[in-house]
């Protein structure tokens, strides 16, 4: 029961940490920074973690029941459920280190400009100026002398 309160508790913080870095990164930065975070993997497997364990603990309390005055914990499962929550907590320290990193200014200018450079490339994905292809098949034959 513990566990499943601190992973929920420990998600809520995550979303408001989130959200304030998010807004802070959005003023100074622009509103493009919000589309660029939410895209990120790493925000959404951290995020996922946090709710998986809580569920999975959740539905570990569901199994917990008397027979007989004989009180039923499955203890295998109460294992995993530890060991969820200490990687939890390897991914908590993760992502605070990830927020800290991916907020940076060259961090922003680099992912910025490797957009723009998968954007250009997706418009124009001709190579112009970029030399000629030996064995092109839209080669021009030079006009012959006359």
């Amino acid at each position: 029961m513990s566990i499943a309160g601190s992973m929920i508790t420990i998600a809520g913080v995550v979303f408001s940490m989130t959200l304030v870095d998010l807004s802070l990164a959005s003023s100074q930065f622009g509103s493009r920074m919000l589309r660029n975070f939410m895209r990120d993997t790493t925000t959404q497997v951290v995020l996922g973690t946090f709710v998986a364990t809580f569920l999975y603990c959740l539905l570990v309390l569901r199994t917990i029941r008397r027979v007989e005055e004989d009180l039923f914990v499955s203890h295998l499962s109460v294992l995993l459920g530890v060991v969820l929550a200490v990687v939890s907590v390897g991914v908590l320290i993760y992502f605070i280190h990830h927020v800290s990193v991916s907020f940076q200014a060259n961090e922003i200018v680099a992912r910025v400009s490797r957009e723009l450079i998968e954007g250009i490339d997706r418009v124009f994905p001709e190579q112009i100026g970029r030399g000629v292809q030996p064995n092109s098949a839209n080669k021009i034959a030079a006009p012959a002398p006359q």
